[in-house]
């Protein structure tokens, strides 16, 4: 009998804890977040493995959402619009419309037949952002480092950082006839913001 009441009693705690589990899950705050593409960009800076040689310009989102519980980031989309791409560094005005050209053309992103690049974000953990970009039809994934501030009404990522596409298949990425190479590692500087 003892033995009985023992089960009884053990099984009614396990169904309590079960209880308070799905009670805690129903009362966690979700919310939904949508870009501001008007005040979100991308700043990259590509580079030579060699030579010092480099150039830096900015692209744009054309979308994206977040989503938080309980004020923190449980992940999120965006989408890049590849045909965004411009230079901004000192290259001669002249010179500007060839080497965008160029970026956009089958020597690097190929944008005709892929206008844009996906971006996948997990969860927020230790300052950094579990991301996942679909790049010319080909997923790389690294935990990118930026500061996310929550609030009731808005989010705001910034960061500079480093992606790595390793691997990529661009022409414009093979080693050249110098013997140069742009690195597939690209610096990023990111501003984005979301608003209910």
């Amino acid at each position: 009998m003892k033995k009985f009441l023992f089960v009884m009693a053990a099984g009614l705690a396990l169904g309590s804890c079960s209880s308070n589990t799905e009670a805690e899950k129903e009362a966690a705050v979700v919310a939904n977040y949508t870009l501001d593409v008007e005040n979100s960009k991308l700043e990259w800076v590509g580079s030579k493995k060699i030579a010092d040689y480099a150039h830096n310009g900015e692209i744009y989102f054309t979308a994206g959402t977040v989503e938080t519980i309980d004020g923190v980031i449980a992940n999120g989309n965006f989408t890049v619009d590849m045909n965004s791409i411009k230079v901004t560094d000192a290259t001669p005005d002249d010179k500007k419309p060839y080497l965008e050209g160029h970026l956009k053309n089958e020597d690097f992103f190929n944008t005709t037949s892929f206008p844009a690049a996906e971006v996948t974000i997990g969860e927020y953990k230790d300052g950094k952002l579990a991301t996942t970009v679909k790049l010319l039809g080909v997923e790389y994934k690294q935990d990118v480092a930026v500061n996310a501030t929550v609030t009731e009404d808005k989010v705001v990522l910034k960061g500079d950082f480093n992606f790595n596409f390793d691997g990529i298949k661009s022409a414009g990425f093979m080693v050249g006839e110098d013997g140069e190479q742009i690195k597939p590692e690209v610096a990023f500087k990111l501003h984005a913001e979301l608003k209910k």
